[in-house]
């Protein structure tokens, strides 16, 4: 059997008009639909605004002497009081708020074992914001670890707020999370 070398492998035909239309408005379709979502993503994550006030740290703390075994025992609580407010200014709504405090020692004295120790840990789960509106409030932590050690030695409370949320993109939800430190003096009462 003799093959004449001119004599092609494939046929070519050429291609339909709607397949070159489909294969050139398709990608472009999709390419100004990517850049929509990127800007709108862009711009809500970049209008939500958070805002924290000072913390206030107030407590109680009593002695309580015990004659036998001869003893001081300390009891109470410390309170502190952190102002937060989130403006939710960007195109959608914000999902699954959820705002964590911590409170750590330091620059105690060395023989306190308080220097970044957890006092007190507290998280809050505030759920939803819709897009144009904010959420204002106060969040509380009750510290009862260590009253002992922060019934006798000075130092500090360092207050650490994280709010994590996701921001609904309808079929994408974006995680965002903020972060706040802020430092507050203590001053023992004994």
């Amino acid at each position: 059997m003799n093959l004449s070398p001119f004599i092609p492998l494939y046929v070519h035909s050429p291609m339909k008009k709607g397949t070159k239309i489909t294969l050139i408005v398709v990608p472009l379709v999709l390419i100004l639909l990517g850049g929509t979502f990127v800007g709108t993503l862009l711009y809500s994550k970049n209008n939500i605004v958070y805002e924290v006030g000072d913390p206030t740290v107030t407590g109680y703390i009593s002695q309580i002497v015990i004659a036998f075994p001869p003893s001081i025992n300390y009891t109470g609580y410390i309170l502190v009081d952190t102002h937060l407010e989130i403006n939710n200014g960007g195109l959608y709504d914000i999902n699954e708020l959820v705002i964590s405090v911590d409170v750590y020692g330091q620059n105690f004295n060395s023989l306190s074992m308080l220097n970044e120790k957890l006092l007190g840990h507290g998280t809050n789960l505030i759920g939803d914001i819709e897009h144009g509106t904010n959420w204002v409030g106060d969040l509380q932590l009750n510290m009862t670890v260590s009253i002992a050690l922060l019934a006798i030695w000075d130092g500090e409370l360092r207050i650490e707020v994280d709010v994590s949320l996701k921001v609904d993109f309808l079929l994408y939800k974006a995680p965002l999370t903020f972060e706040e430190s802020q430092v507050e003096p203590w001053i023992a009462p004994f």
